[in-house]
């Protein structure tokens, strides 16, 4: 699995999930709900293989990067 997260952006990638926090049901370009502090509704631990996310982490309170990124790490596959 590959996940594109954006924040507000219509930076949208093929063949990945686009998630952003601010996409709507039916979103005209393809993205789903997500927000990047927490990828639990999209992926399993281990499951994804590619994850981009331009600009996303200076939208986010330095109070909650540490846990942000260690949701994104349990989210990551190690098996490369």
């Amino acid at each position: 699995m590959k996940v594109n997260l954006t924040f507000g952006s219509k930076d949208i990638k093929q063949d990945f999930i686009n998630g952003d926090p601010f996409a709507l049901p039916n979103d005209k370009l393809g993205r789903i709900m997500c927000h990047p502090e927490n990828l639990d509704l999209i992926a399993e631990d281990g499951q994804i293989e590619e994850l981009i996310a331009h600009f996303v982490i200076n939208h986010i309170s330095y109070k909650k990067v540490k846990n942000m990124l260690l949701n994104w790490i349990k989210k990551l596959s190690h098996n490369y």
